[in-house]
C-alpha cells in the first residue's frame, strides 16, 4: 500500500496587490512489507545446550561450527554450508527452569537497505493455570537463508499465554 500526501503552500504573493499562487507538491511513503526471503530450518528444538538469549549471524565456517557446536554437546553431524551463496541465522531464547518456552523464526523479509528477521518468543505468563514440564529447556531454532549482504535487523514478537 503507498500512502500519497499532497502539500498546499504559497510560492508569492505580493503585499499592495496579493497574488496568490499554489503549487502542488507530493510524494509517496511504501508501506508495502518487505519481500519474503526462502530459508530452511536447518534444527530447531527445546533442549540445546546454548544457554543464553541470543541471535546470530553467521557467514563463516568457525562461526558456524563454534555455534552448532554449542547448540550441541553430543556428536552431532554439522550440516554443510556454502558460505559463499548462504547465511546462517541461528537465535536462542536461552535456559528456562521448565518447558512452555518456545522460539521460532517465523519470516525473513528484504527492503531495499536491510533484512529482518522476525522472530516470534513464546512463554507463560505470570498468570498460567495449567503444568509446565519440570525440566531444564533450551529453545533455540536454526535456519539457512540466502547470503545476506546488507544490515540485518531483529523484529520480535513476545507472546505470553496464559492457559494449556
Amino acid at each position: 500500500m503507498k500512502l500519497l500526501f499532497i502539500f498546499v503552500g504559497i510560492i508569492g504573493c505580493s503585499v499592495i496587490i496579493p497574488i496568490i499562487t499554489f503549487k502542488i507538491i507530493t510524494f509517496s511513503i511504501n508501506t508495502d512489507s518487505d519481500k519474503n526471503i526462502d530459508f530452511e530450518s536447518l534444527s530447531k528444538g527445546y533442549y540445546g545446550d546454548y544457554n543464553e538469549h541470543n541471535y546470530f549471524i553467521i557467514n563463516t565456517p568457525i562461526v558456524w561450527e563454534q555455534v552448532w557446536n554449542s547448540t550441541f554437546s553430543s556428536q552431532s553431524t554439522i550440516p554443510v554450508i556454502n558460505f559463499t551463496t548462504n547465511t546462517i541465522i541461528a537465535v536462542y531464547l536461552g535456559g528456562r527452569v521448565t518447558g512452555g518456552y518456545h522460539i521460532i523464526i517465523t519470516r525473513v523479509g528484504e527492503t531495499p537497505t536491510n533484512y529482518n528477521v522476525y522472530v516470534t518468543e513464546s512463554s507463560p505468563s505470570s498468570t498460567f493455570t495449567g503444568e509446565l514440564t519440570p525440566a531444564l529447556s533450551a529453545p533455540y531454532h536454526i535456519i539457512k537463508t540466502q547470503k545476506l549482504t546488507k544490515n540485518v535487523s531483529f523484529v520480535v514478537t513476545e507472546y505470553f499465554y496464559s492457559s494449556s
